[in-house]
Protein backbone atom coordinates (compact mmCIF):
# COMPACT_ATOMS: atom_id res chain seq x y z
CA UNK A 1 0.00 0.00 0.00
CA UNK A 2 1.85 3.06 -1.21
CA UNK A 3 1.13 6.72 -1.80
CA UNK A 4 1.27 6.12 -5.55
CA UNK A 5 -1.32 3.33 -5.48
CA UNK A 6 -4.57 4.62 -7.03
CA UNK A 7 -6.78 1.78 -5.83
CA UNK A 8 -9.51 2.86 -3.39
CA UNK A 9 -9.24 1.02 -0.07
CA UNK A 10 -12.56 0.30 1.61
CA UNK A 11 -12.36 0.74 5.39
CA UNK A 12 -15.08 -0.60 7.70
CA UNK A 13 -15.30 0.91 11.19
CA UNK A 14 -17.36 -1.37 13.46
CA UNK A 15 -18.89 0.55 16.35
CA UNK A 16 -20.62 -0.74 19.45
CA UNK A 17 -21.39 2.66 20.94
CA UNK A 18 -21.66 6.27 19.71
CA UNK A 19 -18.32 7.14 21.34
CA UNK A 20 -16.34 4.34 19.72
CA UNK A 21 -16.55 5.87 16.23
CA UNK A 22 -14.59 8.90 17.43
CA UNK A 23 -11.89 6.77 19.06
CA UNK A 24 -11.52 4.35 16.16
CA UNK A 25 -11.30 7.13 13.59
CA UNK A 26 -8.65 8.74 15.78
CA UNK A 27 -6.60 5.55 15.70
CA UNK A 28 -6.96 5.39 11.89
CA UNK A 29 -5.88 9.01 11.33
CA UNK A 30 -2.21 8.17 10.52
CA UNK A 31 -3.41 5.69 7.90
CA UNK A 32 -5.51 8.32 6.12
CA UNK A 33 -2.70 10.89 6.33
CA UNK A 34 -0.08 8.51 4.95
CA UNK A 35 -1.20 8.65 1.35
CA UNK A 36 -3.49 6.49 -0.76
CA UNK A 37 -7.21 6.64 -1.46
CA UNK A 38 -9.78 5.47 1.07
CA UNK A 39 -13.53 5.16 1.44
CA UNK A 40 -14.86 4.75 4.98
CA UNK A 41 -18.06 3.11 6.17
CA UNK A 42 -19.24 3.26 9.76
CA UNK A 43 -21.12 0.12 10.84
CA UNK A 44 -23.07 0.43 14.08
CA UNK A 45 -23.54 -3.01 15.60
CA UNK A 46 -26.78 -3.68 17.46
CA UNK A 47 -25.68 -6.89 19.13
CA UNK A 48 -28.04 -9.86 19.06
CA UNK A 49 -27.99 -10.09 22.86
CA UNK A 50 -29.26 -6.51 23.11
CA UNK A 51 -31.88 -7.28 20.47
CA UNK A 52 -33.08 -10.23 22.54
CA UNK A 53 -33.19 -8.07 25.66
CA UNK A 54 -35.30 -5.49 23.83
CA UNK A 55 -37.97 -8.14 23.29
CA UNK A 56 -38.34 -8.89 27.00
CA UNK A 57 -41.13 -7.27 29.07
CA UNK A 58 -38.48 -5.15 30.80
CA UNK A 59 -34.72 -4.95 31.19
CA UNK A 60 -32.46 -3.40 33.80
CA UNK A 61 -29.49 -1.08 33.28
CA UNK A 62 -26.82 -1.18 35.98
CA UNK A 63 -24.40 1.75 36.25
CA UNK A 64 -20.86 0.38 36.61
CA UNK A 65 -19.76 3.39 38.69
CA UNK A 66 -22.62 3.84 41.17
CA UNK A 67 -24.22 0.38 40.75
CA UNK A 68 -27.60 2.08 40.61
CA UNK A 69 -30.29 0.13 38.75
CA UNK A 70 -32.71 1.62 36.24
CA UNK A 71 -35.55 -0.44 34.78
CA UNK A 72 -36.63 -0.14 31.13
CA UNK A 73 -39.69 -1.44 29.37
CA UNK A 74 -39.04 -3.01 25.98
CA UNK A 75 -40.38 0.12 24.23
CA UNK A 76 -38.07 2.34 26.25
CA UNK A 77 -35.15 0.06 25.48
CA UNK A 78 -35.87 0.17 21.74
CA UNK A 79 -36.03 3.97 21.88
CA UNK A 80 -32.69 4.02 23.68
CA UNK A 81 -31.13 1.81 21.00
CA UNK A 82 -32.58 4.01 18.24
CA UNK A 83 -31.15 7.11 19.96
CA UNK A 84 -27.72 5.47 20.10
CA UNK A 85 -27.88 4.72 16.38
CA UNK A 86 -28.85 8.31 15.53
CA UNK A 87 -26.11 9.70 17.80
CA UNK A 88 -23.52 7.35 16.31
CA UNK A 89 -24.56 8.27 12.76
CA UNK A 90 -24.36 12.00 13.46
CA UNK A 91 -21.02 11.80 15.32
CA UNK A 92 -19.41 9.51 12.76
CA UNK A 93 -20.63 11.57 9.81
CA UNK A 94 -19.24 14.81 11.25
CA UNK A 95 -15.85 13.27 12.07
CA UNK A 96 -15.56 11.36 8.80
CA UNK A 97 -16.40 14.52 6.86
CA UNK A 98 -13.45 16.26 8.52
CA UNK A 99 -11.10 13.70 6.99
CA UNK A 100 -12.31 14.71 3.54
CA UNK A 101 -12.85 11.05 2.64
CA UNK A 102 -15.95 9.57 1.01
CA UNK A 103 -17.97 7.98 3.80
CA UNK A 104 -21.23 6.22 4.59
CA UNK A 105 -23.00 4.73 7.61
CA UNK A 106 -25.28 1.79 8.31
CA UNK A 107 -26.55 -0.02 11.37
CA UNK A 108 -26.82 -3.80 11.55
CA UNK A 109 -28.62 -5.93 14.11
CA UNK A 110 -27.23 -9.44 14.63
CA UNK A 111 -24.47 -11.55 16.08
CA UNK A 112 -21.33 -9.51 16.64
CA UNK A 113 -19.02 -12.15 15.18
CA UNK A 114 -21.25 -12.64 12.13
CA UNK A 115 -21.46 -8.92 11.39
CA UNK A 116 -17.73 -8.54 11.90
CA UNK A 117 -16.97 -11.49 9.64
CA UNK A 118 -19.18 -10.18 6.84
CA UNK A 119 -17.64 -6.71 7.08
CA UNK A 120 -14.08 -8.09 7.07
CA UNK A 121 -14.82 -10.26 4.04
CA UNK A 122 -16.07 -7.24 2.07
CA UNK A 123 -13.58 -4.54 3.14
CA UNK A 124 -9.87 -4.04 2.63
CA UNK A 125 -9.39 -2.89 6.22
CA UNK A 126 -11.75 -3.53 9.14
CA UNK A 127 -11.24 -2.01 12.59
CA UNK A 128 -13.35 -2.87 15.62
CA UNK A 129 -13.43 -2.49 19.35
CA UNK A 130 -13.52 -5.64 21.48
CA UNK A 131 -16.54 -6.08 23.72
CA UNK A 132 -16.64 -3.97 26.89
CA UNK A 133 -13.61 -1.90 25.82
CA UNK A 134 -13.43 1.76 26.79
CA UNK A 135 -11.45 3.56 24.09
CA UNK A 136 -11.35 7.17 25.19
CA UNK A 137 -7.92 7.01 26.85
CA UNK A 138 -6.29 5.36 23.84
CA UNK A 139 -6.28 8.44 21.64
CA UNK A 140 -6.14 11.15 24.30
CA UNK A 141 -3.21 13.34 23.30
CA UNK A 142 -1.08 15.34 25.71
CA UNK A 143 -1.10 18.99 24.50
CA UNK A 144 1.82 19.53 22.13
CA UNK A 145 2.55 15.82 21.79
CA UNK A 146 1.43 13.02 19.53
CA UNK A 147 -0.59 10.26 21.24
CA UNK A 148 1.60 7.31 22.13
CA UNK A 149 1.16 4.33 19.82
CA UNK A 150 2.06 0.74 20.67
CA UNK A 151 1.09 -1.32 17.65
CA UNK A 152 1.26 -5.09 17.34
CA UNK A 153 1.49 -6.77 13.92
CA UNK A 154 0.69 -10.49 13.84
CA UNK A 155 2.17 -12.34 10.84
CA UNK A 156 0.80 -15.76 9.94
CA UNK A 157 1.74 -16.32 6.28
CA UNK A 158 3.99 -14.81 3.62
CA UNK A 159 1.27 -13.67 1.13
CA UNK A 160 -0.58 -11.50 3.67
CA UNK A 161 2.49 -10.33 5.66
CA UNK A 162 3.48 -7.38 3.39
CA UNK A 163 -0.03 -5.87 3.58
CA UNK A 164 -0.18 -6.33 7.36
CA UNK A 165 3.24 -4.73 7.80
CA UNK A 166 2.49 -1.86 5.40
CA UNK A 167 -0.76 -1.07 7.21
CA UNK A 168 0.88 -1.29 10.64
CA UNK A 169 3.65 1.03 9.46
CA UNK A 170 1.16 3.64 8.22
CA UNK A 171 -0.82 3.38 11.45
CA UNK A 172 2.44 3.95 13.32
CA UNK A 173 2.99 7.16 11.39
CA UNK A 174 5.88 5.62 9.45
CA UNK A 175 7.89 4.79 12.59
CA UNK A 176 8.55 1.04 12.78
CA UNK A 177 9.97 1.53 16.29
CA UNK A 178 6.37 1.77 17.49
CA UNK A 179 5.58 -1.71 16.12
CA UNK A 180 6.02 -5.06 17.84
CA UNK A 181 6.00 -7.90 15.31
CA UNK A 182 4.64 -11.28 16.41
CA UNK A 183 5.35 -14.35 14.29
CA UNK A 184 2.79 -17.16 14.45
CA UNK A 185 3.17 -19.05 11.15
CA UNK A 186 0.25 -21.08 9.83
CA UNK A 187 0.83 -24.76 9.18
CA UNK A 188 3.30 -25.00 6.30
CA UNK A 189 4.43 -21.37 6.55
CA UNK A 190 8.15 -20.66 6.69
CA UNK A 191 9.17 -18.80 9.86
CA UNK A 192 12.46 -17.68 8.31
CA UNK A 193 10.60 -16.23 5.32
CA UNK A 194 8.35 -14.22 7.63
CA UNK A 195 11.39 -12.93 9.51
CA UNK A 196 13.05 -11.92 6.23
CA UNK A 197 9.87 -10.11 5.16
CA UNK A 198 9.98 -8.00 8.31
CA UNK A 199 13.52 -6.85 7.51
CA UNK A 200 12.58 -6.15 3.88
CA UNK A 201 9.25 -4.37 4.43
CA UNK A 202 10.05 -2.17 7.43
CA UNK A 203 12.46 0.77 7.08
CA UNK A 204 14.15 -0.08 10.38
CA UNK A 205 13.92 -2.79 12.99
CA UNK A 206 10.64 -2.91 14.95
CA UNK A 207 10.47 -2.36 18.68
CA UNK A 208 10.52 -6.14 19.14
CA UNK A 209 10.28 -9.34 17.12
CA UNK A 210 8.73 -12.28 18.96
CA UNK A 211 7.55 -15.80 18.23
CA UNK A 212 4.18 -16.95 19.56
CA UNK A 213 3.58 -20.46 20.81
CA UNK A 214 0.28 -22.29 21.09
CA UNK A 215 -3.05 -20.85 19.93
CA UNK A 216 -2.04 -17.62 18.14
CA UNK A 217 -5.05 -15.46 18.98
CA UNK A 218 -5.06 -16.36 22.67
CA UNK A 219 -1.32 -15.63 22.73
CA UNK A 220 -1.95 -12.33 20.92
CA UNK A 221 -4.46 -11.32 23.60
CA UNK A 222 -1.90 -12.12 26.31
CA UNK A 223 0.90 -10.23 24.55
CA UNK A 224 -1.30 -7.19 23.91
CA UNK A 225 -2.36 -7.11 27.56
CA UNK A 226 1.19 -7.48 28.86
CA UNK A 227 2.62 -4.76 26.60
CA UNK A 228 -0.22 -2.24 26.85
CA UNK A 229 -0.80 -2.33 23.08
CA UNK A 230 -3.03 0.38 21.63
CA UNK A 231 -3.83 -1.46 18.36
CA UNK A 232 -3.34 -4.94 16.89
CA UNK A 233 -2.99 -5.44 13.12
CA UNK A 234 -3.45 -8.89 11.56
CA UNK A 235 -4.58 -10.76 8.47
CA UNK A 236 -8.33 -10.86 7.92
CA UNK A 237 -8.04 -14.11 5.95
CA UNK A 238 -6.28 -15.95 8.75
CA UNK A 239 -8.80 -14.72 11.32
CA UNK A 240 -11.80 -15.59 9.15
CA UNK A 241 -10.53 -19.08 8.32
CA UNK A 242 -9.92 -20.20 11.90
CA UNK A 243 -13.20 -21.08 13.67
CA UNK A 244 -13.83 -19.11 16.84
CA UNK A 245 -11.01 -16.62 16.26
CA UNK A 246 -13.27 -13.58 15.85
CA UNK A 247 -15.18 -14.47 19.01
CA UNK A 248 -11.88 -14.83 20.87
CA UNK A 249 -10.59 -11.49 19.60
CA UNK A 250 -13.84 -9.69 20.46
CA UNK A 251 -13.92 -11.16 23.94
CA UNK A 252 -10.25 -11.21 24.88
CA UNK A 253 -8.37 -8.33 23.26
CA UNK A 254 -7.58 -5.35 25.49
CA UNK A 255 -7.22 -2.97 22.52
CA UNK A 256 -8.86 -2.34 19.13
CA UNK A 257 -8.13 -4.75 16.28
CA UNK A 258 -7.42 -3.94 12.62
CA UNK A 259 -8.05 -6.76 10.12
CA UNK A 260 -6.23 -6.39 6.79
CA UNK A 261 -7.29 -8.21 3.65
CA UNK A 262 -4.65 -9.60 1.28
CA UNK A 263 -4.99 -6.93 -1.43
CA UNK A 264 -3.60 -8.99 -4.31
CA UNK A 265 -6.08 -11.78 -3.55
CA UNK A 266 -8.97 -9.28 -3.43
CA UNK A 267 -7.96 -7.74 -6.76
CA UNK A 268 -7.81 -11.19 -8.35
CA UNK A 269 -11.24 -12.16 -6.99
Amino acid sequence: MTATDDRVRHVAVIMGSPASGRSLLGLLAPLFQGGGRFEVQGVFLEDADASHAAGLPFVKEVCRVTFSVREFTSDQFERSVALNVRTARRTFSVLAARTGLPHSFRNVRGSGSRVLGEAAAAADITVFEPAQLRLAALVRAVPGRQPQRRIMALLADAPSAPDVLATALQLAGGDSREITVLLAPDDGADTAELRDLVQRELPRMPAALRYLKGEPYAALCDEARASGATLAVLSARSALEQPGSLQLLRAGMPCPVCLVSHLAAREAA
